[in-house]
């Protein structure tokens, strides 16, 4: 079972996550493959009320998110994104100058920081100047390049407009239009931070804490609760759901490119940890239990997502040979076929099968009634809004909601440079607070 560990902020007076412990070791490394959960309500300080979350600096978050430590935070405070904005130095990696958008990506690749000159010329109009637009466009080209070509990692791209004419001539105008920045955050199908903003219900808070486990603990708690025998709907369904949420954004992430380029079956099955592990089971259970109606439920919502994500285009050769999405959709019913076989007993898993394909039908004729009112967004689309649904309302948010899109990851220079001033005072305010709780034990003799 979980075993549950209080770190007491009033009392130990921090949450730095990489300060050396009395006991040896950090906060990061003590729960690394593990979660934290922040209760972010303010408590009376020397100088007034103090909330946990101002005493967590959002770099060692993310680096001890990005090996392994899932944190949700629980409570008001200003969400995901800060956190999902790195500083230049959060990871660590060097910077190295690239040409141009292809030498960049090759940058990016050896996992380093990418630092692109971008120029441009005018020819015979010399009048001509380059806008802070064309650079922002250039800057979401290069977010999109980094996005096809790794779909798995999260960058965001800072463009700082600062043109200079260098050269003129017959041939034009040449302008230093100014830089565009790589700074890696999140990978895409992360889930290792959740937020419950305000006062969530206890089935809210239940879903970010889920959330926010691994998805290895996650099938942990699934195994248990099937093999509680009074283990109601409502518990295996909180579970279900965030599984079904790391399995999809898994899944999208991994279609994400569309064209196979090269990639086997095999390479793609080893893309796919979490459907691999999905598929060596979780148990066993009756069909006609609160477990099998769970597990029947788990499989065609995770059937009828691999199947929303390939288009009638990708059904029919050659495309079905070249597109991703074909073959993660052949290796999702695979692994649904082994978790049929492994939790449930040969005489009901024909039966468990019909009522996985019910669902599935049933999901698909959903689509059919709603894609009128879709707005013009797909079937994919839909599958991956039906599949997040948990996380639909305003209270809880994943990081895998945030930072999807290639726009969402272009920043301005200024906005950046303002998200690291605030920062930076922040760390001060923090220091500050760290002080006088420490002077204040010690007045005690704590």
């Amino acid at each position: 079972m979980a075993r549950l560990a209080l770190w007491d902020v009033s009392r130990e007076g921090h949450l730095d996550l990489e300060r050396p412990l009395a006991g040896g070791g950090t906060l990061a490394e003590l729960f690394a493959g593990k979660a934290i959960v922040i209760l972010d309500r303010p408590f009376d300080g020397p100088g007034g009320p103090i909330s946990p979350r101002d005493l967590l600096d959002p770099d060692q978050a993310l680096r001890a998110a990005a090996t392994g430590l899932d944190l949700a935070l629980i409570g008001d405070g200003p969400g995901l994104r800060d956190l999902l904005t790195p500083s230049p130095t959060a990871t660590g990696t060097a910077t190295d100058v690239a040409d141009d958008r292809a030498a960049a990506l090759g940058v990016v690749a050896r996992g380093r920081r990418a630092l692109v000159p971008v120029f441009r010329r005018f020819p015979l109009l010399r009048w001509r100047r380059p806008t802070a637009a064309w650079l922002s466009a250039q800057a979401e080209r290069l977010s999109a390049a980094l996005a096809q070509a790794l779909p798995t990692q999260r960058h965001l791209v800072i463009h700082r407009f600062e043109p200079e004419r260098v050269a003129g001539g017959w041939r034009g105008a040449l302008w230093r239009v100014g830089t565009l920045e790589t700074v890696r955050t999140l990978d895409a199908d992360a889930g290792a931070m959740v937020h419950a903003a305000g006062t969530p219900s206890t089935g809210e808070a239940t879903l970010a804490m889920l959330v926010a486990l691994d998805f290895d603990q996650q099938l942990e708690r699934l195994r248990w609760t099937l093999a509680d025998p009074g283990a109601t709907l409502g518990a295996l369904t909180a579970i279900v759901d965030a599984l079904v949420i790391d399995v999809a954004s898994e899944l999208e992430v991994i279609n994400r490119p569309g064209r196979r380029r090269g990639a086997s079956a095999d390479d793609l099955a080893a893309a796919l940890p979490r459907l691999h592990a999905l598929g060596h089971g979780v148990g066993t259970t009756a069909l006609d239990t609160p477990g099998g109606v769970a597990v029947v439920d788990l499989a065609s919502r995770i059937a009828s997502f691999a199947a929303s994500q390939v288009d009638w285009l990708d059904r029919l050769p050659p495309w079905r040979w070249w597109r991703r999405a074909p073959a993660t959709a052949r290796l999702a019913t695979a692994a649904l076929e082994a978790l049929v076989a492994s939790v449930f007993a040969p005489d009901e898993q024909a039966a468990a099968r019909a009522a996985i394909a019910a669902r599935v039908a049933a999901h698909r004729q959903a689509y059919r009634v709603a894609r009128r009112g879709l707005g013009g967004a797909g079937r994919r689309a839909y599958g991956l809004r039906a599949a997040l649904a948990p996380l639909a309302s305003d209270v809880v948010t994943a990081d895998i909601e945030l930072l999807t899109s290639a726009a969402e990851r272009v920043v301005t220079g200024d906005a950046y440079d303002d998200v690291l001033a605030e920062r930076e005072a922040a760390a001060a305010r923090r220091a500050r607070v760290v002080d006088a709780l420490a002077a204040e034990r010690a007045a005690l003799g704590a």
